[in-house]
């Protein structure tokens, strides 16, 4: 299922020295949350680690890149997965799918993460198939809200200057009404009274909340009005790349003991995957078909 109105955009600014991304992803973390039957809470933290790698990912430069983000954490999360590609598909999981609702974590102005990660860290993959090795980085959770970590990963591992915000919207009948992200970097060049202008600027013009409920041209507007041109928009999709034939391969890998794990009362081997969850069943004489 494509999710054909979710969206990251890139914007440069007129001098060339900050660039920004904003994701709209209300769709896609909709899909994740009824893929793996989230709770709403799971679901909003979930949405939060989505958006931070979506705008992670802006960046990426060739079709078979791919950025992947790991919580490990001492909360009640446990663990959550993202990974997003240069085209924009996007997918993961949360271990607890069904976290209990901590008062005060859900407000109007969006979600607090911290409650449910509290300690533990964070590591950052960014594949390229482009000959560059792969670049890992591990950091610790310090504040356990999700943008401000991202935010000191930047600074602690890339050298970044940078602004993050995440929205988030939930109707009263814990719907997603909005769910996206704003990510402003500082580019080799820029200057700290540069990102304290961008910073004031952006501090000056309402929520990142506010503006996924408005029309994509306000976003427009928006960055315009921090001295920012549109460069780009890619769409942004909840989608795995799993197929029965990788499964197939998967369980070819292993002998007749790990095999009988997956055997159903249907006998067939019966295979879910970890970041979509969508379920394989497969002829158990599938060596031999």
């Amino acid at each position: 299922m494509n999710c054909n109105n979710d969206y990251i955009l890139t914007a440069i600014s007129n001098d060339g020295n900050v660039i920004g991304y904003f994701s709209s992803t209300k769709e896609s973390a909709t899909l994740a949350q009824k893929s793996h039957s989230m709770n709403i809470v799971s679901s909003a933290l979930f949405a939060q680690a989505m958006n931070a790698v979506v705008l992670l990912s802006g960046n990426l430069k060739n079709k078979e890149d791919y950025l992947s983000a790991t919580w490990n954490c001492t909360g009640n999360a446990k663990k959550i997965y993202v990974e997003s590609d240069y085209l924009g598909n996007t997918r993961g999981f949360i271990e607890n799918t069904n976290l209990e609702y901590i008062e005060d974590s859900i407000t109007d102005n969006g979600f607090n993460s911290e409650p449910y990660l509290k300690m533990g860290e964070i590591s950052v993959l960014r594949q390229s198939f482009s000959g560059k090795a792969p670049y890992n980085s591990v950091v610790l959770i310090e504040t356990g809200e999700i943008p401000q970590d991202i935010s000191l990963f930047l600074e602690q591992s890339l050298q970044v200057q940078s602004i993050i915000s995440i929205g988030l919207s939930i109707s009263e009948h814990n719907y997603i009404n909005a769910s996206g992200g704003l990510l402003i970097m500082g580019l080799p060049g820029v200057t700290e009274i540069e990102m304290k202008n961008v910073y004031d600027k952006f501090s000056s013009l309402g929520s990142v909340r506010d503006l996924l409920l408005k029309e994509k041209h306000n976003v427009i507007e928006f960055f315009n009005s921090l001295d920012m041109s549109i460069i780009d928009e890619k769409p942004v999709q909840f989608q795995c790349r799993c197929t029965e034939e990788k499964v197939l391969q998967s369980l070819k890998k292993l002998d007749d003991k790990e095999l009988n794990e997956f055997l159903n009362k249907n006998n067939q081997y019966e295979v879910c995957c970890h970041y979509c969850n969508k379920q394989y069943s497969i002829n158990k004489n599938f060596r031999s078909m």
